[in-house]
């Protein structure tokens, strides 16, 4: 608009040396100034409206490292062709730029594209509002139009293939397990026995009912298949970002924050174990207390890597509480994986009752030296004294399934 500023001015002057000179050059220019001063703004208010403009998305959620896109399409509702206009995206996606400009569109008539980027970074992003900018062909005076609509993206955590992850303690955690004669729900049927008060109808045994002439009860095995509980450390103290770090290995997707290995690594868990029929469960305390409780299913997958994905460590409660208050009642069938880069040995010491009660734990520790700290796991490590924990280091570069197999140096 400074443009139309200075032409406004132009004109005034223009005005003001004609009538005091008199001359027909100056009043002609005056009619030139005046001219292009009135139809500036016209064109470009003529310019923006009577147009339609409409966005789709390739999905509305993604994992971090595959490719979206959406396509466009501006429609130009007016007999009139369309000069200069430019289609402006403020989507918060990184790396997306969808924005694009026109120097003609006929009339009756439309004109499409499409954008793309791969999904670096995980969360939930706006796309959105788009933009329309006209002005009219010398550039004296621009209009926009702001189109409110806004959609979004989940970008969810980037998941690795992990091979066969191996619990040192196996005492709750053995997919051969001796299946056991259980009243509850379960998948397969062992037998049958006499009806029993509260059983529901679907467990009666209708053949066998009728053969004995007494109401008969099917008897289920329980599900040997353990329950997979990750526990993922979110205190914010105990976390680091790097500007760079050089890799251990070859794996440079991630950049070299501990925060994005852990929930890369927790979500790669969750889909290992669930892709392998266990129930998976997740518990974190960041801002706010996150409990899923453990289910089988990809129903459950998508669950959990959605909160992983809105998941912030911003929390201040130690790991070694959180693990004492939410992982010491769980079953002692369950296996507990706990994920954490925090130096203190506290939060080791904290998995000792939980192997002792019987349950398989691993312990992921993210080695911080290796994302560029000075701080090591040296203490940490020394602290997982007891011979049923299973205890893996994770540094930056290096493959998960490398690190889950490798026993620590």
């Amino acid at each position: 608009m400074s443009r139309y500023r200075g032409l406004l001015l132009s004109t005034i002057v223009a005005l003001v040396a004609a009538t005091f000179s008199g001359r027909a050059v100056l009043w002609a220019v005056f009619g030139v100034l005046l001219a292009l001063s009135l139809i500036a703004p016209a064109w470009a208010w003529l310019n923006i409206n009577w147009l339609r403009v409409s966005r789709r998305a390739s999905a509305s959620a993604v994992q971090a490292g595959e490719w979206f896109e959406e396509s466009f399409r501006i429609v130009n509702l007016s007999i009139l062709p369309r000069l200069w206009l430019e289609v402006v995206d403020y989507s918060s996606l990184p790396n997306h730029a969808p924005s694009r400009p026109i120097a003609l569109l006929a009339g009756r008539s439309w004109r499409g594209w499409r954008a793309g980027t791969t999904c670096a970074q995980r969360g939930a992003f706006t796309l959105g509002p788009l933009e329309v900018r006209s002005s009219d062909p010398l550039g004296f005076f621009e209009i926009r139009r702001r189109l409110p609509h806004v959609g979004q993206v989940l970008v969810l955590p980037y998941t690795a293939p992990l091979g066969e992850v191996a619990l040192a303690n196996t005492a709750g955690f053995n997919e051969a397990a001796r299946a056991r004669r259980s009243f509850g729900d379960a998948v397969n049927a062992a037998g049958v026995r006499e009806y029993a008060v509260g059983d529901s109808l679907n467990r009666i045994h209708w053949p066998s009912t009728a053969r004995r002439q007494k109401l008969i009860a099917k008897e289920f095995e329980q599900d040997s298949l353990s329950d997979i509980w990750i526990a993922l450390d979110t205190d914010e103290a105990v976390h680091f970002t790097a500007a760079h770090a050089t890799p251990a290995g070859n794996f440079a997707l991630l950049p070299p924050s501990t925060e994005e290995y852990a929930v890369a690594l927790a979500a790669s868990l969750a889909r290992h174990f669930i892709e392998r029929h266990h129930a998976v469960g997740l518990i974190a305390w960041s801002e706010h207390r996150i409990f899923i409780p453990a289910e089988r299913g990809m129903r459950q997958l998508r669950h959990v890597l959605e909160q992983l994905a809105l998941l912030r460590v911003k929390g201040d409660m130690p790991f070694a509480r959180v693990i004492t208050d939410e992982l010491g009642v769980l079953p002692r069938s369950a296996a507990v994986i706990a994920i954490s880069p925090s130096p203190h040995p506290e939060w080791a010491r904290a998995l000792h009752p939980i192997a002792y009660a019987g349950r398989a734990v691993l312990a992921a520790v993210l080695e911080r030296s290796s994302f560029g700290d000075a701080q090591g796991v040296e203490a940490v490590l020394a602290a997982f004294a007891h011979p049923g924990i299973a205890v893996r280091v994770v540094r930056y570069g290096q493959p998960f399934a490398e690190a889950l197999q490798a026993l620590p140096r």
